[in-house]
């Protein structure tokens, strides 16, 4: 009698488990769309107000600060809402803006991260010549061309920022597809 409980308990409850851990799944990218579109509108307000600091939610430490489109082969690859802060609390919901580079919008080095397996995935196929837009919250875009990609090693070598260029910079880990976490090297995309 013992042996018949748990071989008809063993069944339910391992689908317990695999609707508690699918449903688990389904929250994150319920979370991460419904992020998506208050951020959108955020931006928007952003935008009507000529204001940065519209917070998507609340009690959000991030908001957003530009919108990057980007082209390849004159087809939009992606449309991004650029947030404040380039620290793990901002690049988990999209690409974020490094504060100490020029403003979205303003004249100067502007640099933007992004995580390799999300938002920035597609930039490894940029090629030369392809087309970047950049908003900021006056409305007006920048167009810049895209110059180049190239890898840094941040372990051997320093990263320095020509801050008189007029750029924009776009900046994730290195290799794309690969699936270690916290290496040295970066993928620094160069538009001008």
């Amino acid at each position: 009698m013992k042996n018949f409980s748990v071989r008809s308990f063993l069944p339910a409850s391992l689908l317990l488990i695999a609707l508690w851990q699918g449903g688990s799944a389904a929250y994150i990218y319920i979370k991460a769309g419904l992020a998506q579109v208050l951020i959108e509108d955020a931006w928007e307000r952003s935008l009507q107000l000529n204001s940065l600091g519209q917070k998507p939610w609340p009690w959000a430490d991030t908001w957003p600060v530009g919108r990057l489109q980007v082209s390849h082969d004159s087809e939009l690859l992606h449309d991004y809402y650029v947030l404040a802060g380039s620290g793990g609390n901002s690049l988990a919901f999209g690409p974020a803006h490094v504060t100490s580079t020029a403003q979205p919008g303003h004249v100067g080095s502007v640099m933007i991260g992004g995580h390799r397996d999300t938002h920035f995935r597609k930039l490894k196929n940029l090629a030369s010549g392809d087309g970047i837009r950049l908003q900021s919250v006056s409305g007006v875009w920048r167009d810049y061309s895209f110059v180049r990609g190239e890898v840094v090693d941040t372990a051997l070598d320093q990263f320095l920022i020509d801050v008189q260029s007029d750029q924009l910079l776009l900046v994730t880990c290195y290799p794309f597809d690969s699936i270690q976490t916290n290496g040295s090297q970066r993928w620094v995309g160069v538009a001008r």
